[in-house]
């Protein structure tokens, strides 16, 4: 039986204050509308649902049996519409987000704090992994959004993906260690005569190293390999290597004792992106934080 839904709100709301009359005014209707409504579901439910009378109407039998039904319906959908308002208005959520630790800290962590303090309640997850598995997990809807270093694939129609902002990338060492090389008047293009701490193989960071290396006739052969950044950083920090890694990191941590190797193949610019579900099916929460994430790294 395919009947209005508008029709049994109608009788709830009859139902519960027993009044046609008062139904019209409170809906700004008229009472022969609600009349009309109440006799349509009637008919087409093939029985009576109120005892008429001067002061008001009644429910029958039949018809308080199918109140009891559409009270527990109801509630549960205003139950449902009261949860979905918050969701859109933010003040219940969810945002699941993969980025790597180093591009927390350089492009992620102050929009975050930011939309933390702004927007408590949203419940905040943040994973770490290979980039190409997250796009997979954005269009499986697993995860709301990710940050990235290009190059990155993307297979999948509902996945959008967009430059962010810019990461300047050096390589580096300390201070004692290129004491070392300077005596041997180093030459950038010897680079790969060093021993190089660099980024894991088939990390995105890694995959643009080479590509753009090998692009200039420079095969970067790595002693030691790292999937943090952190790490690399303090590891050539302590050793006689050679690092690559976002070079405001790499001053961060290092400060005084960070040497900068200087080079004159301007390469060392690399994109990150940010990707998530297109706009007509992603989160309210994932929007905003998107808004926020744009804002701070100046992308309009």
């Amino acid at each position: 039986m395919d009947i209005n839904y508008e029709l049994y709100k109608m009788f709830y709301k009859v139902a519960k204050v027993g009044s046609f009359t008062r139904v019209a005014e409170e809906n700004f209707i008229s009472q022969s509308a609600v009349t009309q409504a109440m006799k349509k579901l009637e008919n087409q439910l093939g029985g009576t649902l109120f005892i008429r009378a001067k002061t008001g109407v009644t429910l029958t039998p039949e018809g308080q049996t199918l109140f009891e039904y559409i009270n527990d319906s109801l509630e549960t959908l205003n139950s449902a519409e009261n949860l979905f308002s918050k969701y859109k208005n933010l003040e219940k959520g969810k945002l699941r987000i993969n980025c790597g630790s180093t591009l927390v800290e350089t492009v992620m962590l102050k929009p975050l704090i930011k939309f933390a303090k702004d927007y408590p309640n949203i419940n905040i997850t943040i994973e770490n992994g290979v980039s190409v598995n997250s796009i997979e997990k954005i269009a499986n809807g697993q995860l709301d959004l990710s940050v990235f270093n290009f190059p990155i694939k993307n297979e999948y129609d509902n996945v959008k993906v967009e430059a962010l902002s810019d990461a300047d990338m050096c390589f580096f060492t300390n201070k004692n260690y290129y004491k070392k090389m300077a005596k041997k008047k180093f030459d950038f293009k010897d680079i790969s005569k060093c021993c190089l701490a660099l980024p894991a193989k088939g990390s995105n960071s890694r995959v643009w190293l080479d590509n753009n290396y090998e692009e200039l006739g420079i095969v970067l052969n790595s002693q030691y390999e790292f999937s943090s950044g952190k790490v690399l950083i303090n590891f050539v920090k302590n050793t006689e290597t050679v690092g690559y890694a976002n070079k405001d990191i790499v001053q961060k941590i290092l400060k005084d004792d960070a040497v900068i190797l200087a080079n004159d193949f301007k390469v060392d610019r690399k994109e990150v992106g940010v990707a998530y579900l297109n706009e007509k099916i992603t989160s309210a929460a994932t929007l905003k934080f998107l808004q926020y994430l744009k804002e701070y790294n100046k992308v309009k």
